[in-house]
C-alpha cells in the first residue's frame, strides 16, 4: 500500500549530529532521574524494582543513538567517494543491518533508457538480481517502481495480502520476504534520482525511527550519487578538453609543413610552374589556418553570447546555396552525392545570411566527414505559416542514442576514424546550434544508431505574412566601367610584410597606395598624400591606430577620407572601440580579397556615378 501519512524526511549529516546530541542528553536525563528516584526510595526504606546499574535506561534511545552514530560514521567514510557501486553497497548494507532486514535493493534512475537500474543489492541470489536489474517506474511495478513513480514512500506490510503487490508475490516467495518498504532518493536540489528498498522475512510495518533511518540512508545515497556523477562529469570534461587541445595542435601544425616546404621549393627552383604550384599550396593552407582560427573565435563569441548578427531580408535558397558553395570541395573530394530539394516558391527569411549559411555548411561538412566515401547526403526544406524546416540527412556512421545531445557539446568529437581522417576541431555542430538559437530556431539530431546514418533538423521562425514583402534583387555594383581614377590608399601597419603584401593586392585591383609603418609616419604621409582610404592597424607601438585616426580626423583635408581599422581583434567590444575612435569600418585580419574589393567598390561607387 502507498503510505502518504509519513513524508520522506529531509535529513543530512548535520541533522544526524544534532539528533545524536539530543538523544544522548535524553539518556543522561533519564539516568539522572532514575538515580534520584532510587535515592528517594531508599530514604523511605521502600524496595525499588530497577534494572542493574549498567543497564541502559531506554533501549529505544540507545538504539537510536547507535543507528545515528553508525550513519554519521558512514557519512564521513563516504565523503569524497569516487566509485558509485561500492558507496551504494555500503549504504544499503547499513540500512538492511539497522532495520534487521533480510534483503535490500538500491536502484538509480537512468534518464536515457527511462528505467531504474540496480546499483547495489543484499540478500538476493544472482537469479533474482537479474530480474531486478531494470525496473520501469510505475504504480504496478512493485514497491520500488511505485515509490519512484509516486515520489513518496511505499510500504507493503504483507506481500501475501496487499492487493498492490499481487503481481510480485511469486517473486517475494522465492527469497522468502513478507514485507517491504521503498524510499525515494532526493538530492539537495530536489532531483529524484533513485529508490532504496528494504525487505523483511515477516509481515511488519516500520516504526517511526526506522522510517527516519531509511530517509537518512536515502538522502545519503542521493548526495553521494550526485557527487560521484559531478566528479565524473568534471573528469570527462577535462578529458575532452585535453583531447581538443591535442586535436587543435595537430590541426594547426598540419598546414605549416606544406607552407614551409613550398617556400623552400620556391627558393630552390626558379621554374614558373613550380612557383605557381607552390603559391597555390601556400594559399590553400593559409585559408585552412584562417578557417581554424575563425572557428575558435566564433565558438568563443557565440558561447559567450557576444556574436553580432546582422539580420536582413534574404531567402532560404540564397542561404542554402552559399552553404553548399562552402561545402562543395569536401563533398567532391569524398565522392558523395549531394541531393538538394527546395520548394518551388522561394522562402523569405529575416536572418544574417552569412551566419545562417555558416550553420548549414557546418552541418553539411559534418555529414560529409562522417559518411564513408561515395555516400549520399540530402537537404530538404519545407515551410508552414510558423516555421521553416530544413533537414540534412546522410547514410554515414550514425550516432549512438546516448550521444545525440553530446554531439553539440563543445570539446566533443566523435571517436570515429572516418571523421577524424578529415580533420577539424569538432566544434562545428556547437557553432551551428548556437547560431540557429540566435536566429530564434533550434537544431535536433536523430539517428537509428551506429552505421545507420543521421539526420539534423533545423527549424527557424517563418517571416510573418503581413511582413512579407517583395524581395527586390539588390544589383551588385559592377565595378567594370566604374573604376575611374585610381583611389589613393594609405596602408598603416608596423608589420612591414603585412603592409607590403596588402599594398600588392590594392595595386592589383587598380588602385594607388603608399605605406607607413608608425603613427607618426602615417600622419606625415597623410598630410601630403591626402588618401581617400586609410587601412590602419590598431596595435602599433607608440601611437596606436586609435590615436592616429583621432589625429587624422582633426585634419580638414581628410574630411572625406574613409578610415578602416584592420586588426586581429574581432569582438563586438573591439568594433565599438573602433567606431568610437573614428573608424568607418572594422576589418579582421587577414583581410580577404572579397572584403577588400567590396570596400573599394563602396568607396568608388558614388564617385563613378
Amino acid at each position: 500500500m502507498l503510505d502518504t501519512s509519513q513524508p520522506v524526511t529531509n535529513v543530512d549529516g548535520e541533522f544526524a549530529e544534532k539528533e545524536i546530541l539530543r538523544l544522548k542528553e535524553a539518556v543522561k536525563q533519564a539516568e539522572e532521574a532514575r538515580v534520584e528516584a532510587e535515592a528517594a526510595h531508599r530514604h523511605h526504606h521502600q524496595p525499588l524494582m530497577t534494572p542493574p546499574a549498567n543497564e541502559p535506561a531506554s533501549p529505544d534511545l540507545s538504539r537510536q543513538i547507535s543507528a545515528l552514530t553508525r550513519l554519521h560514521a558512514l557519512s564521513r567514510q563516504l565523503a569524497g567517494a569516487m566509485d558509485l557501486r561500492p558507496a551504494m553497497q555500503a549504504i544499503l548494507d547499513t540500512l538492511v543491518e539497522l532495520h534487521g532486514g533480510s534483503a535490500g535493493l538500491l536502484s538509480i534512475y537512468d534518464p536515457v533508457s527511462g528505467v531504474l537500474r540496480e546499483a547495489a543489492s543484499a540478500g538476493f541470489g544472482w537469479d533474482l538480481i537479474d530480474r531486478c536489474r531494470e525496473i520501469v517506474p510505475g504504480v504496478e511495478n512493485g514497491a520500488c517502481g511505485h515509490a519512484f513513480h509516486s515520489r513518496t514512500r511505499v510500504i507493503i506490510e504483507d506481500t501475501e495480502t496487499d492487493p498492490t503487490f499481487v503481481l510480485f508475490r511469486d517473486f517475494a516467495r522465492e527469497p522468502g520476504f513478507r514485507s517491504v518498504h521503498s524510499t525515494p532518493m532526493f538530492t539537495r536540489r530536489g532531483e529524484l534520482i533513485g529508490v532504496i528498498t528494504c525487505h523483511f522475512a515477516t509481515p511488519s510495518r516500520p516504526a517511526q525511527i526506522e522510517m527516519q533511518i531509511a530517509d537518512m540512508c536515502a538522502q545519503q545515497a542521493a548526495e553521494v550519487a550526485e557527487a560521484v556523477r559531478d566528479q565524473q562529469a568534471l573528469r570527462e570534461s577535462d578529458r575532452r578538453k585535453d583531447e581538443f587541445i591535442a586535436i587543435l595542435a595537430h590541426e594547426l601544425r598540419n598546414p605549416l609543413a606544406p607552407i614551409r616546404n613550398a617556400l623552400q621549393a620556391m627558393d630552390l627552383s626558379p621554374e614558373p610552374g613550380m612557383q605557381e604550384q607552390a603559391r597555390a599550396i601556400i594559399s590553400r593552407q593559409v585559408e585552412q589556418m584562417v578557417r581554424l582560427v575563425d572557428d575558435l573565435l566564433d565558438v568563443s563569441r557565440i558561447t559567450r553570447g557576444t556574436v553580432d548578427l546582422q539580420p536582413e531580408d534574404t531567402t532560404l535558397a540564397a542561404v542554402v546555396n552559399s552553404a553548399i558553395e562552402t561545402t562543395a570541395p569536401m563533398v567532391r573530394k569524398l565522392g558523395h552525392e549531394l541531393v538538394v530539394a527546395l520548394p518551388w516558391d522561394d522562402i523569405p527569411l529575416k536572418a544574417d545570411p552569412t551566419r545562417l549559411a555558416q550553420a548549414f555548411s557546418n552541418i553539411l561538412n559534418n555529414a560529409a566527414k562522417f559518411t564513408p566515401p561515395g555516400g549520399r547526403i540530402t537537404l530538404t526544406a519545407e515551410a508552414s505559416d510558423d516555421v521553416v524546416t530544413v533537414a540534412i540527412s546522410d547514410n554515414g556512421v550514425g550516432i549512438p542514442q546516448d550521444k545525440l545531445e553530446a554531439v553539440f557539446d563543445i570539446f566533443t568529437q566523435a571517436d570515429n576514424s572516418i571523421g577524424r581522417a578529415q580533420g577539424g576541431l569538432g566544434i562545428g555542430l556547437t557553432i551551428a546550434r548556437k547560431l540557429a538559437e540566435l536566429h530564434g530556431g533550434r537544431i535536433r539530431a536523430a539517428s537509428e544508431g551506429p552505421g545507420l546514418g543521421s539526420r539534423f533538423t533545423v527549424t527557424l521562425p517563418a517571416v510573418a505574412e503581413d511582413n512579407k514583402s517583395r524581395h527586390e534583387e539588390k544589383n551588385d555594383m559592377n565595378t567594370e566601367g566604374q573604376k575611374g581614377e585610381a583611389l589613393r590608399v594609405l596602408i598603416v601597419d608596423d608589420n612591414r610584410d603585412s603592409a607590403m603584401t596588402l599594398g600588392w593586392l590594392v595595386e592589383m585591383l587598380g588602385e594607388d597606395y603608399k605605406l607607413a609603418h608608425s603613427g607618426e609616419e602615417a600622419l606625415s604621409v597623410a598630410s601630403e598624400y591626402s588618401p581617400e582610404l586609410v587601412l590602419m592597424d590598431i596595435g602599433m607601438p607608440g601611437m596606436t591606430g586609435y590615436d592616429v585616426v583621432k589625429k587624422m580626423r582633426e585634419n580638414p583635408a581628410l574630411n572625406s577620407t574613409v578610415f578602416a581599422a584592420q586588426t586581429g581583434w574581432g569582438e563586438e567590444q573591439h568594433r565599438k572601440n573602433s567606431r568610437d575612435a573614428g573608424f568607418d569600418h572594422h576589418l579582421v585580419k587577414p583581410v580577404s580579397m572579397k572584403h577588400l574589393q567590396d570596400l573599394l567598390a563602396d568607396i568608388k561607387g558614388p564617385k563613378a556615378s
